[in-house]
């Protein structure tokens, strides 16, 4: 625990020395991808990348009351939709109980890789927490990658932005 409050410290005095000169230098920034204009992609070279899943949800799913288990996992996204916005992270999706999100995209930010290990850290956090407080055992696994990849928005009615390549 002393650990993870150090870490988390050292993290958040990082990332606010990185944010004070980046206001002082005003420096350049991407603004946010447009689904309007007609280019349909961007490449972006240091974006990181953020995936976490419930270990052995499947065996969970099998074992638990459907509308309790929804409910569950809707107070962990919705923590974690906080967590990344706090952080300035870009949610990119949901599927089952899987969640992606994405620093450094669409908004060009090298303080990104600080940024996702903290809503990685408070993810974990959050988990351990929910531990000690339910009968509900969760385990999150959390994996991040830093690297280029390829942005877009997909579809006609229901328009997604997404992103692509070796680093997802």
């Amino acid at each position: 625990t002393f650990l993870y409050v150090g870490i988390t410290v050292v993290l958040l005095l990082a990332l606010l020395v990185y944010r004070l000169h980046k206001r002082k230098i005003k420096s350049q920034t991407i603004g946010k991808f447009e689904a309007s204009t007609t280019r349909r992609t961007k490449k972006f070279e240091c974006v990181t990348v953020l995936f976490a899943d419930i270990q052995g949800f499947t065996k969970i799913a099998e074992t638990m009351n459907p509308e309790q288990l929804v409910d569950e996992l809707d107070r962990y996204f919705i923590y974690f939709d906080e967590l990344v916005e706090k952080y300035s992270v870009e949610k990119i999706k949901t599927i089952g109980d899987s969640y992606m999100c994405a620093g450094g995209v669409p908004d060009v930010d090298s303080a990104n890789p600080i940024e996702v290990v903290l809503v990685a850290l408070g993810m974990i956090a959050y988990v351990n927490n929910r531990q000690s407080l339910s009968r509900n055992f969760w385990n999150i696994r959390v994996g991040i990658n830093t690297g280029p990849v390829i942005s877009g928005t997909l579809g006609y009615k229901k328009k997604a932005f997404d992103i692509w390549g070796d680093s997802v």
